[in-house]
Order: structure tokens, then C-alpha cells, then sequence
């Protein structure tokens, strides 16, 4: 198993390749009842307009799917809890996920964490 920070640099594009996949049944992708659903163990999913980064536990066989499909992009891994990038990829991550400092009702100014989610 290994855990992949994964970018969608494009929903759409994404979504067309999934349902193709969900035809010819790939592992990962189903329709039910009419609707496509990813069967992949995942955390959070920050979306931002038409792109989105997440977090996704992969065995060996989705993995090479996950290699296979040029809609998605790995950006890096959590390696013991840990965020590691892959070189020149960590500024993806903070463009969808950018923290903003924010203020509360009561004028405590606070941030999001720098991680937005891991498997347990």
C-alpha cells in the first residue's frame, strides 16, 4: 500500500476518462444506479473551480492503474505521517489548498493546518 497526494488538473477531463473506465470495468471505477463512483479509499478531496488534490491509499493493482490514467497526477506521498513532495510539485498543492490567515467573530486570527488530511 502507499498513500498519494493525487492532483485533478482537469474534473471534467477526468470524469469522461473515469465513466470509460467504469464501461470497461476497470477496478476503481462502477456505475450504480446510474451514477459513477470511485471505489478507492480516500481521505479529504480539496476542490478549487475545476481541479482538486486528495489523498489516495493504493494497493499494487491500483496503482498501476492510478500510472495509467493521464488524468490524474501524482504531486507526492505520506511517508510516515509525513507530506514529501515530488520535486516542483508542492506548489500545486498550495495554490488548491492556500491557507489564507483567517479571523474569527471574536478577532482570533487562526489558519487552516498545512495538511489536510491523513489514513490512519
Amino acid at each position: 500500500m502507499i498513500d498519494i497526494i493525487a492532483y485533478i488538473p482537469d474534473l471534467k477531463k477526468f470524469r469522461e476518462k473515469a465513466a470509460i473506465l467504469a464501461r470497461n470495468r476497470k477496478r476503481g471505477f462502477v456505475f450504480e444506479s446510474g451514477t459513477l463512483l470511485y471505489d478507492v479509499r480516500k481521505t479529504p478531496v480539496i476542490y478549487r473551480e475545476n481541479e482538486s488534490i486528495s489523498l489516495l491509499r493504493l494497493d499494487d493493482d491500483e496503482l498501476a492503474l492510478f500510472n495509467e490514467i493521464e488524468e490524474i497526477q501524482r504531486i507526492g506521498e505520506v511517508v510516515d505521517g509525513v507530506y514529501k513532495f515530488d520535486y516542483g510539485k508542492k506548489s500545486i498543492y498550495n495554490r488548491i489548498w492556500p491557507r489564507p490567515i483567517l479571523t474569527d467573530s471574536e478577532g482570533n486570527k487562526y489558519q487552516d493546518p498545512e495538511m489536510f488530511g491523513l489514513f490512519s
